[in-house]
């Protein structure tokens, strides 16, 4: 499976494309049904500032049950479509980036952030900036209205990021 012509000029333009039902449901199912079971197993309060800024259910990140997400299904023919056939590894890990709803109202916008940039939680050592080529995301549940804990995109602001990291 490979991303249009289209999709691809709107990737390049907008930074991201969405393609729904790349992951089969279930596939979907079971990643659900594991981390649901992880999360009752409770979380520690001491915890949660890091796994919002890294990862929710660490001991999953790695299970098949996550990386299959990507490493077996057409979500990885579609990033070789860009990145070129042969060009990238399969993952080892995946992030579980849980983001819930808050109570405000009305709602604190999204605030954008670069990935890969050292922060006190985030696990990237001071220093440093750990950065790859491609982010792929496979939403789990449906996105049912804004401010609802959903993932956020800022098209365009690749080419901003670019400008300033030429410069």
């Amino acid at each position: 499976m490979e991303l249009t012509t289209r999709q691809k000029q709107d990737f390049y333009r907008d930074g991201y494309v969405q393609i729904p039902g790349v992951a089969p449901r279930f596939l979907v199912s079971a990643a659900v049904r594991a981390i649901n079971h992880s999360l009752g197993q409770g979380i520690r309060p001491e915890d949660l500032a890091r796994f919002n800024s890294q990862s929710f259910c660490p001991e999953l990140q790695a299970q098949p049950v996550i990386t299959d997400l990507l490493n077996r299904t057409p979500a990885w023919s579609l990033a070789e479509s860009l990145i070129g056939p042969g060009d990238i590894k399969p993952t080892g890990a995946g992030q579980i980036a849980l983001r819930f709803p808050g109570y405000q109202d009305p709602p604190h916008p999204p605030r954008p952030h670069i990935d890969g940039i050292y922060s006190p939680t985030n696990g990237v050592p001071a220093g440093t900036i750990q950065n790859f080529t491609l982010l792929v995301g496979i939403l789990l549940s449906d996105v049912s209205g804004s401010f609802a804990g959903n993932f956020t995109v800022w098209p365009g602001t690749h080419r901003q990021y670019e400008k300033y990291f030429q410069e």
